[in-house]
């Protein structure tokens, strides 16, 4: 979400959170900001093992000047490779801002991938196009320490990488505040614990041979700043991390984690906290979904009237947003890949991102408290009128949000 010019934003100041240590990081140079390029018919390559490429605090390193910009060559991508999967996370930002990732060599695009307020570390997925396996890394606004960590990769189709299915009813399959997933283990998870969740299930409709799943991961009421890390079941836990988060925080991060057997394991930090996850879809080998990576376009802006009817934050209701004739995409469209960030939010809410038509499902995209701004990822079915519907919990609240890709199924034979 690109900002200049005056805003009527409030900052919510917020602690500053621990992350996990270091394991390879790239080298980096300073560069000028240089349009976005586009892939399509992607399949996707989970890594062999997640791992962190860049953390600006280690020794060598420079920390992000305002309004500067750093150019991360990801090891492990071949050439070819149309996108990336990067886990980006804004650490200990000076001022209120945001991170944006684009394609290296390209103009940078007018949008955002990781927002945060002073002294907030906030981390966000992001999948975007790299040239050669480089990526250009700006901060708008705020000198902060970033960190990447490498997810996976997509490259084009082929028979060996994975297809995306989305779930067009998601659901949530963990919530430790009532022991949903973990039979007889009700309660939040404890310092350097882990637990282990059962994902494939024909009633979720995911399948045991799942590649890997695409989770919203919340950390809900933690006593301390630490992190959650998602990992394949029977691997070693890697250097990295999903969800970070401060003292009584709710926070949410999307996530794409490797499944082992139908199953991934959740490891948490220091202190304790309680854990949602909902499911929104899995990759497999077989007839599912190919991604395809467009310039980042925005469809909604309540602060501007962008993709509603008027000017006004949203209410405890619903907004139904055209997607599919703004992309100009194919009536094979399946789901969509947002940014979405809210502002101003007048009290503690969540937003609940769904494909119009179908009832609304039990699972939430992004958790917020008044007056913070804060952003997350979702990946969204999309409904059969081509819109998709985002409905806040309580209170009002602005919201933008911004598509970067789209899944399409295969052609009807």
């Amino acid at each position: 979400m690109g900002r200049s010019g005056p805003t009527r934003w409030r900052l919510l100041i917020a602690a500053g959170v621990v992350l996990a240590a270091a394991a390879v990081v790239a080298p980096v140079r300073w560069s000028v900001s240089a349009h976005a390029t586009s892939s399509t018919g992607s399949t996707y390559v989970p890594a062999a093992a997640p791992a962190r490429v860049l953390d600006t605090r280690a020794a060598g390193q420079t920390r992000l000047p305002v309004d500067g910009t750093l150019t991360l060559q990801v090891p492990g991508v071949p050439v070819g490779a149309t996108a990336v999967v990067l886990n980006v996370t804004a650490v200990a930002p000076t001022a209120g801002g945001f991170l944006t990732v684009y394609p290296h060599g390209t103009s940078r695009p007018s949008t955002s991938n990781v927002d945060f307020s002073p002294n907030q570390t906030t981390a966000n997925l992001v999948m975007v196009p790299a040239a050669n396996g480089s990526v250009d890394i700006f901060s708008a606004h705020s000198s902060t320490d970033v960190v990447v960590d490498f997810e996976g990769y997509y490259e084009p189709a082929t028979g060996s990488s994975d297809t995306f299915t989305p779930l067009q009813t998601p659901g949530r399959i963990l919530d430790t505040r009532s022991g949903l997933g973990i039979p007889g283990a009700k309660g939040p998870l404890g310092p350097n614990s882990q637990l282990v969740l059962q994902v494939s299930s024909p009633s979720a409709g995911i399948p045991d041979n799942a590649a890997a799943v695409v989770l919203n991961l919340t950390a809900t009421g933690p006593t301390d700043a630490s992190y959650l890390t998602a990992y394949a079941t029977g691997t070693t836990r890697p250097a990295t991390s999903n969800v970070n988060f401060g003292p009584g925080q709710s926070v949410a991060n999307l996530t794409v984690v490797p499944v082992s057997h139908g199953q991934i394991t959740i490891w948490n930090n220091v202190g304790t906290t309680d854990v949602v996850a909902d499911i929104f879809g899995y990759y497999t080998q077989g007839a599912g979904s190919t991604f395809t990576t467009v310039t980042p376009m925005r469809v909604l802006n309540t602060l501007d009237g962008t993709g509603t009817n008027g000017v006004a934050p949203l209410g405890e209701s619903t907004v139904n947003v055209p997607v599919a004739s703004v992309l100009g995409a194919p009536p094979n469209i399946t789901a969509v890949l947002l940014h979405v960030a809210v502002v101003n939010p007048t009290a503690d809410s969540f937003l609940t991102i769904y494909p119009s038509g179908p009832a609304q499902p039990d699972t939430s995209n992004i958790n917020f408290s008044p007056g913070q701004i804060i952003s997350n990822s979702a990946i969204v079915p999309v409904g059969s009128d081509g819109k998709i519907t985002f409905w806040n919990h309580h209170g009002a609240v602005d919201i933008v949000a911004d598509v970067s890709g789209y899944f399409t199924a295969p052609p009807s034979s």
